[in-house]
């Protein structure tokens, strides 16, 4: 018989969307292991921060959210996953983002294996 999280036992807190790759690997990990209750959520909000802050949920979250809140507390996973990430820039970019393009470009080509997205 699983813990629930009114007898102390905790919640997991998911994404119930694709979201990031990486995220969406170490999620998948989570959501078929029976031992563990879970709850999905479409969008992280504050409600969900407090919830984590002030009860016995807690958040697959990525280390971005470390300083998400004063009340929670980031602890990293013991496991063998990268998460992708990119640039968000303007249609029309000026020359600096121009220039920093060109140097994501060239870390793309010199490190084959390494994906932004």
């Amino acid at each position: 018989m699983k813990p629930r999280a009114d007898e102390g036992g905790g919640k997991l807190l998911l994404r119930s969307d694709d979201w990031m790759r990486g995220y969406d690997n170490v999620k998948e990990i989570f959501t078929h292991d029976e031992r563990i209750e879970k709850e999905f959520y479409d969008f992280l909000t504050m409600d969900i921060l407090n919830r984590c802050g002030n009860s016995n949920y807690f958040l697959l979250a990525t280390e971005s959210w470390i300083f998400s809140h004063p009340l929670i507390k980031a602890v990293p996973l013991d496991i063998n996953a990268t998460l992708p990430f990119g640039a968000i820039h303007s249609k029309k970019p000026s020359e600096p983002v121009k220039k920093f393009l060109r140097i994501v470009d060239f870390v793309n080509l010199e490190y084959k294996n390494f994906q932004l997205w």
